[in-house]
C-alpha cells in the first residue's frame, strides 16, 4: 500500500533549493531541502530553520564532511563557492580562512 504522506514528504525533501559550486575544485552539487538523512544520502542540505540563500539573514547548509563536503578540507585561501538560487541569483563567496570546529 502506498503512504502518500511519506511519499510527499521524500519528494519535497528531494527538491533543490539551491546550486553549490566551487569552480576551482571542479565542484558542482544541488542542495536539497532539508537536512534529514534521506536529503543527505543524496546531497547537501539547506537547513530550513534558516533563510533560504540571497534572503536576509543566516542560511545554513549542511552535509557530512567525508561525503559532499569532503571537498572542504581542500579548500585554499581566496577559492570561490559560488551558490546560485533557484531564481538564477549568484551569491559569491571567497574562502579567508579554514578551521575544524566540533
Amino acid at each position: 500500500m502506498l503512504n502518500k504522506s511519506l511519499l510527499a514528504e521524500n519528494c519535497r525533501a528531494l527538491q533543490s533549493v539551491a546550486r553549490l559550486t566551487v569552480p576551482s575544485k571542479n565542484i558542482d552539487l544541488l542542495v536539497l531541502n532539508g537536512a534529514y538523512d534521506h536529503t543527505l544520502a543524496f546531497g547537501p542540505g539547506h537547513v530550513e530553520s534558516s533563510v533560504l540563500p540571497s534572503s536576509v539573514g543566516t542560511t545554513i547548509l549542511t552535509s557530512h564532511r567525508n561525503t559532499h563536503f569532503r571537498f572542504l578540507k581542500e579548500l585554499t585561501r581566496e577559492d570561490e563557492l559560488v551558490i546560485q538560487t533557484e531564481r538564477g541569483n549568484k551569491l559569491r563567496y571567497m574562502v579567508s580562512e579554514r578551521r575544524i570546529v566540533d
